[in-house]
């Protein structure tokens, strides 16, 4: 009794709602008072009887709402080597902070803390869940050989000043998201175990991440860098994604991405960034899943990213990348939306050539009750069976309304088939016929390849989109010796004095001075050879003002 009355006449009165709710907690309302009307000393000596009395009872560490007027450090100060369930949440700390080599078991919780001063966590292990939701670092931030064997939540986090977070261990997932760092974030040598999420993360100063290990997947989804960030870390196992994300005057080199490893650029704004070509090849996530209208985008950032740093060589092979991506989406067409669109067109017109009006119109009407009215019922039904509203009776009516109208749809599907007569290809006329041809090449349906990838790929392996000089010095030797046995096949050359030529070696090499459109005059073709002559003089000089395009370009045309 004589302690409860001498606690509180020495104690400022708190406004802290627990302690106004809470006896037992109205004797300790000093820890929840502002700092101003704080005595130090008197602060020190209550947290010691607090603190004693949770080791006495094996309590949880409890410290929710208090205020610390001054310079702590745990360890030191009040010898805790171990904190249980520690619970720190909308604590603020007026000085400096220390927790440095201090044990957390259980979970950790930091939520609306702010710490104003310097704060440690060297060598600290939470051996727990730790979140740290909401918080507010105000100056130097360390967390130095920090382990963290659970999940580390670092969800909206202010830090102010440098962030430390070399050699860190993460066992468990790390989220860093929707985090702010105002000025420079380290995480060299750190260990990601498991996912580590920055998604719109944002880093205002340098950051660096030389050397981390992430032997989960890495996601930098809208993060941005305002300053120069260098993102090497000793290897990625899984996969680096950067969709939506700002990466502007940065450094990816070395990547060091695994075999499987794939990096997303999906809708990324990549500008003066430092990366290299071989970092990158086979890792496309949209290249490998087959999504090549996705990847020719980011190909076409990368030809300009490579363009801006000044790798031509790079740039080169990402524009070719360009190119064929844009081939292989005219055959997989995976933007479905547009092949949808396209596919329904050429069918509907088709049906309209085909089909009678009135049979066109049920088939329509038909497919527009199924897409629009009966499926938007049937998925609310299904919501609400599926979620439990309504029991019994109710429950069996809705069911047997859903199978009711179900019949209904089939009778009518039925119907529509039972009567389309499609026409046979005898029967179309040839105007419909040339319709249905048109529509076939220029809106594929399903895998049907239009002409367009044929025609790009004609265009790769014929000088490579002028990337590939070399190409066409085959293709010309090619010309040149399949025209030179064409030659050998017949009586084809005569010389001045009207005799013919049977050797195959000259051939050749008329073959060679009609192909480079020399003309000495020694030799002359006959017979249909001429025209042969005139088609091989007319190729030797489209490849030959190709190569030179092509090797401008390559060499220096860009």
């Amino acid at each position: 009794m004589n302690r409860q009355k001498r606690t509180t006449q020495d104690k400022p009165c708190c406004v802290y709602p627990r302690c106004q709710r809470d006896p037992y907690m109205s004797r300790s309302c000093i820890f929840h008072a502002n700092a101003e009307q704080k005595n130090q000393d008197q602060f020190d000596q209550a947290l010691r009887e607090y603190i004693k009395e949770i080791a006495d009872s094996a309590q949880t560490h409890d410290f929710s709402g208090f205020i610390f007027p001054g310079n702590i450090d745990f360890r030191k100060d009040y010898n805790i080597e171990v904190f249980t369930n520690a619970n720190f949440r909308y604590a603020i700390f007026k000085g400096e902070t220390q927790f440095a080599d201090v044990t957390f078991k259980g979970r950790t919780a930091f939520g609306h803390t702010t710490f104003e001063g310097k704060t440690s966590f060297n060598r600290a292990i939470f051996k727990g869940e730790a979140l740290f939701g909401h918080v507010i670092f105000g100056e130097e931030t360390l967390f130095q050989e920090t382990t963290f064997e659970r999940e580390a939540w670092l969800r909206s986090i202010l830090f102010k000043e440098e962030a430390q977070f070399w050699n860190v261990r993460f066992k468990g997932g790390a989220w860093f998201g929707n985090t702010i760092f105002n000025a420079r974030a380290w995480f060299r040598s750190a260990t990601f175990r498991r996912e580590a999420g920055f998604s719109h993360t944002t880093f205002e100063g340098e950051a660096s991440f030389q050397d981390a290990i992430f032997k989960g997947a890495v996601c930098f989804d809208e993060a941005r860098f305002r300053e120069y960030a260098l993102i090497s870390p000793k290897y990625i196992e899984r996969g680096l994604s950067l969709k939506h994300a700002v990466i502007e005057n940065i450094s990816l080199f070395p990547l060091r991405l695994k075999e499987n490893a794939q990096i997303d650029f999906a809708e990324t704004r990549i500008r003066n960034t430092d990366i290299r070509r071989r970092d990158l090849q086979n890792h496309v996530k949209q290249e490998k899943s087959k999504d090549y209208a996705g990847a020719e985008e980011i190909y076409l950032l990368l030809k300009n990213n490579f363009h801006t740093i000044g790798r031509y060589d790079d740039e080169s092979w990402a524009f070719t990348k360009e190119k064929d991506m844009k081939r292989k989406s005219y055959w997989y067409f995976q933007e479905k939306d547009k092949v949808q669109e396209l596919g329904e067109k050429w069918r509907y017109k088709v049906m309209k050539d085909c089909f009678p009006p009135v049979l066109f119109y049920y088939e329509c009407t038909a497919e527009y009750i199924w897409d629009y009215w009966f499926a938007g019922i049937w998925q609310r039904a299904r919501r609400v069976i599926s979620y439990g509203y309504g029991t019994g009776p109710f429950r069996q009516r809705l069911r047997r309304a859903q199978l009711k109208m179900q019949s209904k749809i089939n009778e009518l599907s039925s119907f529509v088939v039972s009567k389309k007569k499609e026409k046979k290809l005898s029967e179309l006329s040839s105007r419909e016929r040339l319709k249905a041809l048109w529509f076939y090449l220029k809106y594929p349906v399903e895998h049907r390849p239009p002409l367009r990838y044929f025609t790009s790929t004609f265009l790769k392996y014929l000088y490579g989109w002028g990337e590939w000089p070399w190409l066409i010095f085959v293709w010309c030797f090619l010309t040149v010796f399949v025209c030179s046995l064409i030659y050998y096949s017949g009586e084809t050359l005569v010389t001045n004095q009207g005799i013919h030529v049977t050797s195959y070696l000259k051939k050749l090499y008329f073959s060679g001075i009609t192909f480079t459109a020399l003309g000495y005059g020694d030799y002359s073709p006959v017979g249909w050879a001429r025209v042969l002559a005139f088609f091989e003089s007319f190729l030797g000089i489209f490849f030959i003002a190709l190569f030179v395009f092509s090797f401008a370009r390559r060499t220096g045309g860009r």
